[in-house]
């Protein structure tokens, strides 16, 4: 019989072409630059009536590399620190996740901070969490497709998160008064019933919005939100395909459709919601040419003003900057008005 471990060294070949299947490009007749630039402008519009029938919002996230997944940092790390061929569960990513957290905690970091908002600290700031960023503008998420990977085919992905009923948001206030009491702050999720594997389907059937006000510069620069849920196994057809033809169907038979994406998103090139049975959001692709990235980010910076250093604010090379220019106005209304 095999095993996850016999598709391991192949999973980039199966996530490319995944990916390139699911790509929606041609039922939408995307080309060439102009088209996906056009296609963006529509998207930005009203996202929803052009790929779905539902109006919940839908976000958006840019990848480099078209062998990547679609999944956490915190199952990445995981899955890299489990023994060969073992599969992540929920139970190892709520040991991770509270493992990092109070480590956070025990060095200084969260003072006043809800747990959530100390999650999302960690996220921005590249530590492994169980959130994912995506944007609410597809063309700053075109930007983290294109920076990086010039000579690598990219995707863009599209998420529309099903409505939730359950309230996965922190109850606790701001920062307030009196004595801090974030350390006694706890995920919205952390209390839920776990197996083996799996957690409550409220949480694992569930993609979830987290969006946390800030002043963070890059965040609003990024027009950046965060996605997260349970860990989510599924062998329907969608991700279990018994078709004849690519080999990324073997592998996700074997049970690595949480290694191409680790939250309950259903990926099609439908535009239909009753396609959607038991996911907690639907996702679509786009691919996006490598002989396509520097054109396209040269027309970001030109029409949009979108850049490396507008998306990543070089707030202290600004902070001397600002000092340098208020000194020089000041010195020269001295010397010219006394």
């Amino acid at each position: 019989m095999m095993t996850d471990n016999d598709f391991a060294d192949g999973l980039p070949e199966i996530f490319e072409t995944y990916w390139r299947d699911r790509a929606v490009n041609g039922r939408l007749g995307i080309d060439d630059a102009d088209d996906i630039w056009d296609f963006l402008n529509q998207l930005r519009i009203d996202a929803p009536s052009i790929l779905s029938d539902r109006t919940e919002p839908i976000f958006f996230r840019g990848q480099s590399r078209i062998d990547h997944a679609f999944s956490s940092s915190l199952y990445r790390l995981t899955k890299d620190n489990l023994q060969s061929g073992r599969q992540v569960t929920e139970r190892h990513l709520h040991l991770a996740e509270v493992a990092m957290m109070d480590a956070a905690r025990s060095q200084g970091l969260g003072r006043r901070m809800s747990a959530q908002q100390l999650l999302c600290l960690m996220q921005h700031h590249l530590m492994p969490t169980r959130l994912i960023d995506v944007s609410r503008d597809p063309f700053e998420a075109l930007f983290f497709a294109l920076n990086k990977d010039h000579d690598t085919d990219a995707v863009l992905f599209m998420i529309q998160p099903l409505p939730v009923h359950e309230s996965w948001h922190d109850s606790d206030a701001g920062p307030g008064s009196g004595k801090d009491a974030s350390a006694a702050s706890v995920l919205p999720w952390a209390g839920l019933a776990r197996g083996k594997t799996q957690a409550d389907g409220s949480w694992t059937n569930n993609v979830i919005l987290i969006d946390i006000p800030t002043l963070d510069p890059r965040m609003q620069a990024q027009s950046g939100v965060f996605l997260t849920g349970g860990l989510f196994r599924s062998y329907r057809v969608y991700y279990d395909d018994k078709r004849p033809g690519p080999g990324y169907n073997k592998g996700l038979r074997h049970g690595l459709s949480t290694d191409l994406s680790n939250l309950a998103i259903m990926w099609t090139k439908n535009f239909n919601f009753s396609q959607n049975s038991g996911f907690g959001a639907t996702g679509w692709v786009i691919t996006i040419p490598s002989s396509l990235k520097r054109e396209l980010l040269n027309r970001l910076r030109k029409e949009e003003g979108i850049y490396s250093d507008s998306m990543y604010p070089p707030v202290t090379e600004v902070s001397r900057l600002v000092k340098t220019e208020a000194g020089r106005l000041i010195k020269r209304e001295d010397q010219e008005f006394g």
